[in-house]
């Protein structure tokens, strides 16, 4: 006997069909400039009041929460470039590179990933 009502899993959306609620990305592009404003603060307050690892560690936590939300909303570069700083920050870290070396060398990644946010901001 053949049940009428069994229960069917939905299928899965492929990756570009997920859904994604404008309010969401219109409430994050809205707060890319608090975004940048923390990350260009925690470089100076690094650069200007000494070179704390503590410091990269918050740029590393902030660059995870853009990495995050970026990815969830469909900005997959702007997500990819926040995991990237993430991780090479986090490494550096755990190896013990030198702070100021460190930072030297997420710079590029850090900048990039600034820009793209805001020209997302800007379009």
């Amino acid at each position: 006997m053949t049940n009428a009502f069994r229960q069917v899993p939905p299928s899965r959306p492929a990756a570009a069909e997920t859904y994604v609620p404008a309010a969401a990305k219109a409430r994050f592009i809205s707060l890319i400039p608090d975004r940048v404003a923390e990350l260009d603060a925690l470089i100076e307050h690094f650069s200007t009041r000494g070179q704390a690892p503590e410091v990269l560690l918050r740029m590393a936590e902030a660059t995870h929460k853009i990495a995050g939300t970026a990815a969830t909303l469909g900005m997959a570069r702007i997500g990819a470039l926040a995991a990237k700083a993430e991780t090479d920050l986090r490494r550096g870290l755990a190896a013990g590179t030198e702070p100021v070396a460190l930072l030297r060398a997420s710079r590029a990644t850090l900048e990039t990933l600034m820009d793209e946010m805001e020209d997302v901001f800007m379009a």
